[in-house]
């Protein structure tokens, strides 16, 4: 029992989103410049900023679509370089424009989704076919 209770501890401070040094530049351009950044588990943060100041940039490093240039991102205990498919199964994100979806009919869709978040293929396939 004490040791269930020391992992729900740890769980509890442990933080949903942290940058360490995180940066990233295009060419001559700096989009994030070691960003330093810690958001606890229950915790709201909203970025704010003009164009081109790197939240959207943020934002795609911390999914794992854009690989930083320097740093560490780990979410939920998670690091995203190393897995970053595990990180998408655990949040969820709208992009500014879902360019994707023009290209996928919705039985696609609904197949790329269900592949992120681990449906296996045989029950993913009743599902759809029930819709």
């Amino acid at each position: 029992m004490a040791i269930n209770s020391r992992k729900k501890e740890k769980r509890m401070y442990l933080a949903a989103v942290k940058l360490s040094r995180v940066s990233k530049r295009y060419g001559s351009l700096t989009a994030v410049d070691y960003l330093d950044l810690e958001v606890k588990r229950s915790e709201i943060l909203g970025l704010l900023g003009p164009n081109g100041s790197g939240k959207s940039t943020t934002l795609k490093m911390i999914l794992g679509l854009v690989k930083p240039d320097t740093g560490s991102i780990n979410v939920l205990g998670i690091n995203v370089e190393d897995n970053p498919l595990a990180v998408k199964r655990k949040i969820g994100y709208v992009p500014e424009a879902p360019r994707v979806y023009e290209f996928l009919t919705g039985l696609e869709f609904l197949d790329f989704v269900g592949s992120v978040y681990g449906v296996i293929q045989k029950s993913e396939s009743c599902v759809l076919k029930s819709l």
